[in-house]
């Protein structure tokens, strides 16, 4: 987090982690939680879509969220870019319908995660 409450990044995927610092979810279920509750400025949120089939649900539920948050929210909740980063591309198609117009989508590849190991 930075200084001003920022949160520079946040990342919800359960294999990958990305080479540059950020707040980690292994479950969109807990991000999903950490989220609603917070209030401020996200620079980015990363988020994958395979996650398995319990979490596809949870990751699903933020972006509708995410979509209400972006026509009828207070404004309390501000993301510069979600950042959609699942090899599945129905999945990434799927999260971007869903996430609506409001915010800032786009669709990356993995080059800015570590490798596996």
């Amino acid at each position: 987090m930075l200084a001003d409450g920022t949160i520079d990044r946040i990342v919800i995927d359960d294999i990958r982690t990305l080479a540059n610092p950020a707040l980690h979810f292994r479950s969109a279920h807990d991000a999903f939680d950490f989220i609603l509750d917070f209030t401020g400025t996200v620079n980015e949120l990363w988020l994958d879509y395979d996650m398995g089939k319990e979490e596809e649900f949870w990751v699903l539920t933020l972006a509708r969220w995410l979509d209400k948050m972006g026509r009828e929210g207070d404004g309390s909740l501000r993301i510069g870019t979600v950042f959609i980063h699942t090899q599945n591309p129905v999945g990434a198609e799927r999260l971007r319908v869903e996430i609506g117009p409001a915010w800032n989508v786009q669709r990356v590849g993995l080059e800015s995660f570590l490798p596996a190991v």
